[in-house]
């Protein structure tokens, strides 16, 4: 707990320096994409975005059960901290193994169906 709290901490050192050199840094909803939304003057970006969140809820309504991350690491054999950087994007690299067992596991045709690369969208 102590060291997510220091890392939301950093963050927002780092949120106070971009802003001096005028471009702000959104890490007000720290549930989904707070992160990686990057704001400059009067437009923001989202280059990566997961569709993990979306997938799973669509699973968990299909199936008519539950679907915390630790249901879906047991049942993907993944661990809770390579899932949980899957959905929040946060991710330096992938593995095709990991792509490939939750592909599996979601249904997925395509890997833009769980992760997709959205160059200089705005968003809202």
């Amino acid at each position: 707990m102590e060291a997510s709290i220091s890392v939301y901490r950093f963050i927002r050192f780092l949120s106070m320096i971009l802003k001096n050199m005028f471009i702000d840094v959104d890490i007000a909803n720290r549930g989904s994409m707070w992160y990686d939304t990057i704001k400059n003057k009067s437009r923001s970006y989202r280059l990566i975005v997961s569709h993990f969140e979306q997938l799973r809820r669509h699973k968990s309504y299909k199936e008519k059960r539950n679907l915390p991350l630790r249901v879906i690491s047991d049942e993907t054999g993944l661990s809770q901290g390579t899932i949980l950087r899957v959905k929040n994007a946060t991710m330096a690299r992938i593995s095709l193994s990991t792509v490939e067992s939750l592909c599996r596991y979601f249904d997925a045709k395509s890997l833009s169906e769980l992760i997709e690369y959205v160059p200089d969208q705005p968003t809202e």
